[in-house]
């Protein structure tokens, strides 16, 4: 892992086998620390605790009591003696308050013996985290550690972070200097919010993962957000943050964040997001699966605000009749499945390219025109009766279990996209008849899969010559390409 043989590109915290025998974040034991919401100077000590309390103060006083400005000269701090020992950082006093303790001078420090040689072999085998706390034991393993800290953009914590303390998830991030992209996912105990910005040098980070983080507060958003000033991706799924902090999103958002995720937050309203959609310029990705919002009219377009380009709202109980016209000329992919109360919906986009309107139930009326949708999903729409399509350039079709779509508006859709369709499933459409099926097979001149598995009232040799069909439609196809 020196700089001879370290890769090249930035690296993913998981790209190590992890050894169970190593020390994790969430193994290793924890340093005595005081609870949340302590002074910042406690807190400081924390995320640097081989470093003396009357040098931080020290440091501390110098940075004007700022405390991102004296994490950062913390970090920037020459803090090794000739011998290379990490507790020569100071003079740190005994347990009593007089004598050397275990950080002094006199400290001897028992990997000294173990030759930087055989680190880099052991370290081949650590996990990134259990690098980051191994680079704390002296001054040669902070070495051999840098450069692969260093070259960590994405961490992402699956289960090493969601049991650690405050201080202790804090105090690892500030070991990886580049970071991107930053996932706290499922980190239900974290609290400390305030200090993300600090030990995430938040001038870098773009991507910023806290769905699940149940002690959010609305004003710790506002200083994620200001905190945070090229962030580009922001989760806040599943968490109880209310439309005050959509407010303070609106109000200061970062110029290019283009996606943000809301999914299971119950506690927004129509009125935050219509904040969102009028004052965040930049939004183009916007999920709001399983919330109470209503898409009209508080995703209306208006002058000057987001120009949405990706739209999830599935499993939204409020949602029952869908209006997308041409003004959401952005608008590419669009997902209202799982809707149990949606009805009807008829969607006039220009550049949408995929729709998903998949298990919802009750819709009854379909209408789509959209010149370059190249994937359609109603499968389990089983109350579809009437749809009318202009979709030319459409690839996919699943109506998979539209048990009472009508022949007609089947005839609609293929006689749109006969030129283009690939792929068809019609398994379950129970009222799909002999003529009309082989019909809208032989329509189709690109087709690769036309699936009518289930479809009771076709008969084995219409099955038998659609397949032909497609056989003969693919030998073309083949024969024309070579």
């Amino acid at each position: 892992m020196d700089a001879g043989s370290a890769p090249l590109g930035p690296r993913n915290a998981w790209s190590r086998p992890l050894v169970t025998s190593s020390t994790s974040v969430s193994q290793a034991p924890p340093v005595g620390s005081p609870a949340t919401g302590s002074s910042p100077l406690l807190l400081l000590r924390d995320m640097f605790p081989q470093a003396d309390m009357s040098i931080i103060a020290d440091v501390y006083g110098r940075s004007g009591n700022n405390p991102s400005v004296c994490a950062e000269m913390l970090l920037s701090l020459e803090d090794f003696s000739p011998d290379g020992v990490y507790g020569d950082f100071a003079q740190a006093p005994g347990a009593d308050g007089g004598g050397p303790g275990p950080c002094s001078a006199v400290y001897h420090d028992p990997f000294l013996v173990i030759s930087v040689d055989v680190m880099r072999i052991v370290a081949k085998f650590l996990t990134m985290f259990d690098l980051a706390n191994l680079a704390s034991v002296n001054r040669e393993f902070k070495r051999l550690s840098e450069h692969e800290l260093c070259s960590v953009t994405i961490l992402y914590n699956a289960k090493h972070f969601r049991t650690a303390s405050d201080e202790r998830i804090v105090r690892m991030l500030t070991r990886f200097p580049r970071l991107t992209a930053v996932s706290l996912y499922k980190c239900t105990n974290f609290a400390s919010f305030a200090l993300l910005p600090v030990a995430l040098r938040g001038s870098r980070v773009a991507s910023l993962n806290l769905a699940f983080c149940t002690r959010i507060e609305d004003i710790d958003v506002r200083t994620i957000i200001i905190g945070f000033p090229t962030l580009a991706h922001l989760d806040l799924s599943s968490t109880p943050i209310t439309d005050d902090a959509l407010e303070y999103v609106a109000a200061i958002a970062p110029a290019n964040l283009n996606r943000l995720v809301l999914s299971c937050c119950k506690r927004i309203t129509d009125y935050g997001i219509s904040l969102l959609n009028a004052r965040c310029s930049a939004l183009e990705q916007l999920d709001l699966r399983s919330t109470h919002i209503r898409p009209s009219p508080c995703l209306d377009p208006v002058e000057n605000g987001a120009q949405l380009t990706v739209l999830y709202m599935s499993s939204c109980k409020t949602v029952s009749r869908v209006r997308f016209d041409a003004d959401f000329a952005a608008l590419q992919t669009l997902v209202l499945s799982s809707n149990p109360n949606m009805t009807e919906a008829v969607l006039r986009l220009p550049s949408l390219a995929l729709l998903n309107l998949s298990s919802s139930k009750q819709l009854a009326r379909l209408v789509v025109i959209a010149p370059r949708l190249r994937i359609l999903n109603v499968s389990g729409c089983q109350g579809l009766t009437d749809g009318q399509f202009e979709v030319e350039a459409l690839t996919k079709a699943n109506l998979y279990n539209c048990r009472s779509i009508a022949p007609a508006s089947l005839l609609l859709l293929f006689s749109a996209a006969r030129q283009s369709l690939q792929d068809v499933d019609l398994r379950g459409c129970v009222q799909l008849q002999d003529d009309e099926a082989l019909t809208f097979a032989t329509m189709c001149t690109q087709i690769a899969r036309f699936d009518v598995t289930g479809c009771r009232s076709l008969s084995a040799l219409v099955v038998a010559q659609i397949g032909n069909h497609v056989a003969a439609v693919q030998e073309r196809i083949r024969r024309l390409r070579s």
